[in-house]
């Protein structure tokens, strides 16, 4: 991020302009960089520590390891472990939300 931060400055000092503008600017954003980071490290160690997540994540990866190319999505168990929900637009377009959050949207 040092790097990051030196390289605007640079930039900062070949510009015409309200540079102690750009310089807060630039404060602010590094600012911002820093607490997505620790927020970002904070969260994949609570998921890591997170032993019924870390548990489930294996069993899956098994699951799938042993299903090989032969994944059939009519076993109802593992779609209901898999997807939050699933909706049928009027448009034509189908909405299938899984339990990690990740939504998939299909045209008809």
């Amino acid at each position: 991020m040092v790097e990051t931060s030196n390289s605007y400055v640079a930039l900062m000092a070949a510009t015409e302009g309200d540079k102690e503008r750009y310089r807060t600017e630039i404060v602010n954003i590094n600012q911002k960089i820093t607490v997505l980071r620790g927020e970002l490290e904070r969260v994949k160690a609570v998921i890591a520590s997170s032993e019924k997540v870390n548990i489930e994540i294996e069993r899956l990866k098994k699951l799938f390891e042993n299903m090989g190319n032969a994944f059939n999505l009519t076993d109802e168990m593992i779609l209901r472990r898999m997807v939050e929900y699933i909706r049928v637009k009027s448009e034509g377009k189908i909405i299938m939300m899984f339990k990690g959050g990740m939504a998939v949207e299909e045209y008809l």
